[in-house]
């Protein structure tokens, strides 16, 4: 009979049977030990190189703060030791290092090392006279945890070393071990038997017939005082008892597994870039490793910037990882250049994550052809995605992270994703984890979890160690192989991701599917919108500088004398994207990464403004509309054309602006300000109608408590931040010059460690005040924000999102419209009614509001972890609001608005104008903007990116140029069969103009 007792005794008995799996060999060897700050590949440093040392003991203490080590030894193999010991099969190195390292061997990097990957099979080098090794371990550095009540800790290698508050780490001593195959074997029969019992019900037969087997078979060893040869011998036939039980197959019902090796790998995050390169090349030796030694596993790469960099620093990793490709056993998916931020970046910046990614690939990978877009760890997916990926080839969208909600749990894990064009995508939420273990509990729990079974019996799952690299480990291998169809346990097996998406949507499946319309906003991280504010700052600016850059190239293009100049311009540009673009990483841009991510991601930008100013030098200048609206030029209210240097006349003068009894009377309302308050009372449109609420603020700063939970960089708490309190000013001047009127307000936090210089602009000839901040910020815990209480009532706040917008609720009447009290904008936030609406605008910030009339804009934060000196320091910024009629009037004038905010007139070189642009379309109905213009990839003509901005069907007519209609990546041209084009609300379009 089988009792709690029976199962104690099992548990008692794998442990001891663990142990027996390997015998220590004893061999002679002296080891050896030098720091270096230089950087190595593919060869590791001479033995003349670095000042070596030898290490007389072991334990042995080393290691600091961002910092190389060495170890090496080198073993005479025709001496006493390793193959002495009656064969040189299943040989095993074992280093503890407490940290991460690649291990060179006989001058090659073949291995990674790390606390969950200790073990390197040695018989394939073996076979020579002497075994050199060599392994270069990283330092790392004192992390001071994720969330502000966090300990510090010495953080060398993700999530498995936390109870290290301090140096030294620890090397012991490395040893060379034999595999008893036989008891390793049994060890891992036994121990999947038994977690089999664990998932099955209490009363059932199967379990009960295992565990009093497993009782039987494993008591009589004796495993204190018996030889390795009489328990190998012992395991053997126990083996063969258990055999009956492994052999036990499911049903023709049972749901499926299909997993995938990965490692989740972050570009950046608490380590930097370099740092990253290593840990791919660590990850890649290993996975390689194992796929010479279990043909069946199967491994996929996501981030094909990260394989440049071992295909340029480690090209014999790099050999061995195409040679596994080749064999269809290494996979690269993904086809972003990073796993991106997918809410911050801009459209232009979507597609270029897949249009340099995709090109990489096919670099890297010969025959490349995967068309999904993997990215877990992202913080919220924009409602224009599904239509940017299916314009870049992409037919399945993989994410995990919204099942992290903390509000609600979404609906589906198996759907259609419908973005706001109407354009739908195949989808698979992973639920649970992306850093996935083969373990039979988790995965019955993961598949359990499912919501609705009847359409999903495929589970797809990636296996592996991360988010610091390392990938799968031997003991999932080991419980795959007696999984792939044990009775009693979901079946699992290695498969690639491209062909589990297959078998997850079948057609019959597909027809069924439901529907999620919108974005996937993450009901977490929402302090990602806001910290680390130079980094965002330094994006957007960045996205405009090579737009504009971009305008300009495509203008010399156009000039056959200017062409080879365009071309050049082109490579540079290039060069500054793929910068910007893996800052677009999403550790990076959200501000979640460690202080040293923060500072070499700024220097970055720097390298990249300086890339692109080299191409706009010259003397002679015009100023130059780069945007696809008309512009203002809000001091003077001239106008400027799309893409040219031309204004429109201005047929009517408008009054100077007025001070009067304590009210400012400008051409299009009147303002009422309250100097102690720092805020307007009152704003009236000369129509008369009121928009600030009655007794309220509208533009003020509040500032309080901003405290999280778990998650200090990443999280936003609701409850935190609605204890905001206004900040009224110390003192207060205002300047009348008739065109516009500035207030400089200077403010005090109540810390007195900030301060707070505010210009705030009230223009007379446009719609429009502009608050401008020089910030001097010294906070712990507090959050920055501008304020607006209006008089307007509205279901629905608009919000622009990456070329286009959606509605997010203001009200919170259920937990989903609760949670997002605090969401991302592109370039801009519109409150409307039929008749008036108000806009928020910022070229640098990212964090909006917008609940019960109430709008706000999150300006600063003061997280201490990761990073303690988060946001510290000066800040320039500034955000404007516009006041415009409703309905669709008024979301036309928000999308101006966002683009006089994001890219306000500036600077051409006037001796190389060329109107790339001029009449390229007029439009018949409705409000299509030419995003793009650039030169082709292939440098054979232009490219022209149009959308529909505001949500309703438009049509245009091209000019009498020849005009081929392309998808995102430049590819499947066709010729149009007419010069009028129709757009579908949202729609994007793609043309190419051969030269």
């Amino acid at each position: 009979m089988v009792t709690e007792r029976t199962i104690k005794r099992i548990e008692t008995i794998l442990p001891l049977l663990e142990a027996k799996t390997h015998s220590p060999i004893q061999t002679d060897e002296t080891w050896y030990t030098a720091e270096s700050t230089k950087e190595y590949g593919d060869n590791p440093p001479s033995d003349d190189e670095l000042d070596w040392k030898k290490i007389e003991n072991f334990p042995y203490e080393w290691g600091k703060p961002w910092t190389n080590f060495w170890f090496k030894t080198k073993l005479d193999l025709s001496a006493k030791g390793v193959t002495d010991n009656g064969t040189t099969e299943d040989i095993y190195l074992k280093i503890n290092s407490e940290t991460e390292g690649l291990l060179y061997i006989n001058g090659h990097p073949e291995a990674t090392n790390n606390p969950l990957h200790p073990l390197t099979h040695m018989d394939k080098y073996l076979s020579g006279k002497e075994l050199d090794i060599r392994m270069e371990c990283w330092g790392g550095h004192i992390f001071p945890g994720y969330a502000a009540d966090n300990k510090e800790y010495l953080f060398t290698t993700t999530g498995t070393i936390r109870n290290k508050t301090k140096y030294p780490l620890i090397l012991q001593k490395p040893c060379f071990l034999k595999r008893n195959k036989e008891i390793y074997d049994l060890y891992w029969d036994a121990y999947v038997l038994f977690s089999l019992t664990e998932i099955l019900p209490k009363e059932s037969y199967q379990r009960a017939v295992i565990l009093q087997t497993l009782h039987e078979a494993l008591l009589p060893l004796d495993l204190y005082n018996d030889s390795i040869q009489n328990l190998t011998k012992e395991a053997k036939k126990i083996r063969q008892i258990l055999k009956p039980l492994l052999d036990a197959k499911n049903g023709t019902l049972s749901p499926q597994i299909l997993s995938t090796g990965y490692s989740h790998l972050d570009h950046a995050w608490l380590w930097p870039i370099n740092e990253t390169n290593k840990k791919a090349a660590r990850t890649a030796s290993n996975m390689v490793n194992y796929m010479e030694e279990d043909k069946s596993f199967i491994y996929m790469s996501t981030q094909p910037v990260q394989m440049k960099a071992v295909k340029e620093r480690y090209p014999y990793v790099y050999e061995r990882v195409l040679k596994a490709y080749k064999e269809g056993r290494w996979t690269s998916v993904g086809n972003s250049f990073v796993e991106p931020d997918s809410m911050l970046p801009s459209g232009e910046s979507f597609i270029r994550q897949f249009l340099f990614g995709i090109k990489l690939n096919r670099e890297l990978y010969p025959d490349y052809k995967d068309t999904s877009f993997w990215v877990p760890d992202s913080f919220g997916y924009n409602g224009n995605l599904p239509q940017i990926l299916k314009g870049c080839g992409i037919n399945f969208f993989i994410t995990s992270k919204i099942s992290w909600n903390d509000t609600t749990r979404f609906p589906y894990e198996l759907f259609k994703w419908e973005g706001i064009d109407g354009t739908k995508i195949n989808t698979n939420l992973i639920y649970g984890t992306y850093n996935g273990k083969t373990d039979l509990k988790e995965c019955h729990t993961t598949y359990n979890n499912i919501q609705h079974k009847e359409i999903q019996n495929i589970l797809i799952r990636s296996i592996g160690e991360g988010d610091g690299g390392g990938g799968t480990q031997e003991r999932d291998l080991e419980i795959m192989k007696r999984t792939k169809d044990l009775q009693g346990a979901i079946k699992n097996s290695w498969s690639t991701l491209s062909n589990s998406l297959k078998k997850a949507f079948p057609k019959q499946v597909e027809e069924k599917l439901p529907t999620y319309k919108g974005e996937l906003y993450l009901e977490l991280h929402r302090g990602t919108y806001t910290t680390q504010a130079n980094i965002k700052k330094g994006n957007k600016k960045l996205e405009v500088k090579l737009h504009n850059a971009e305008v300009y190239s495509a203008n010399l293009f156009c000039n056959p004398k200017t062409r080879k100049k365009a071309l050049e311009a082109k490579k540079i540009i290039d060069k500054a994207w793929e910068i910007v673009l893996t800052n677009q990483f999403h550790d990076i841009l959200p501000g979640s990464s460690v202080r040293k991510v923060v500072e070499e991601a700024e220097h970055s930008y720097k390298e990249a403004n300086a890339l692109l100013d080299s191409i706009f030098k010259s003397e002679d200048s015009v100023l130059f509309n780069f945007s696809p609206v008309v512009q203002r030029d809000p001091i003077t209210g001239s106008t400027y054309q799309s893409y040219a240097s031309s204004q429109i006349p201005d047929v009517k003068k408008k009054p100077a602006l007025v001070e009067k009894n304590g009210s400012i009377h400008t051409s299009w309302g009147t303002l009422k300000f309250d100097k102690k308050q720092g805020a307007f009372t009152s704003i009236k449109t000369k129509e008369g109608r009121e928009l600030v609420k009655q007794d309220g603020l509208f533009d003020c700063l509040s500032f309080g408590d901003d405290t999280t939970t778990y998650w200090d960089a990443w999280d936003m708490e609701g409850d935190t931040v609605a204890l905001r309190k206004a900040l009224k000013p110390e003192s207060t001047t205002i300047k009348n010059e008739k065109t516009h009127l500035t207030i400089d307000m200077v403010y005090k936090t109540p810390s007195g460690k900030s301060t707070i210089k505010r210009t705030l602009t009230v223009y007379n000839n446009v719609e429009r005040i502009t608050d401008s901040f020089d910030v001097t910020w010294h906070e712990s815990h507090k959050i920055l924000r501008g304020e607006m209480d209006t008089s307007i009532c509205a279901d629905s706040t608009i919000c622009s999102i990456p070329l286009g917008y959606i509605k997010r609720a203001t009200d919170e009447n259920t937990p989903q419209t609760r949670a997002q009290f605090e969401f991302p904008c592109h370039s801009y936030m519109m409150l409307e009614d039929i008749d008036n609406g108000i806009v928020i605008s910022s070229a640098e910030k990212y964090g909006y509001s917008s609940k019960h009339g109430k709008m706000g804009i999150s300006l600063l934060r003061s997280p201490k972890a990761p990073d303690p000196d988060a946001d510290m320091g000066q800040h320039q910024f500034s955000y404007s609001v516009f006041f415009e009629k409703g309905g669709r009037d008024g979301i036309e004038c928000a999308v101006r608005d966002g683009y006089e905010t994001l890219n306000p007139l500036s600077n051409m070189p006037s001796s190389d104008l060329v109107a790339a642009s001029n009449a390229l379309f007029k439009t018949n109905r409705g409000n299509v903007l030419l995003e793009t213009i650039k030169i082709s990839e292939k440098e054979d003509g232009l490219v022209y990116r149009l959308y529909e901005a505001t949500g309703c069907e438009a049509e245009i007519v091209l000019n009498d140029a020849e005009f081929e209609e392309t998808n995102m990546l430049e590819e499947n041209k066709k010729t149009l069969k007419s010069k009028t084009l129709v757009f579908h609300p949202f729609e994007i379009k793609t043309l190419f103009r051969k030269f």
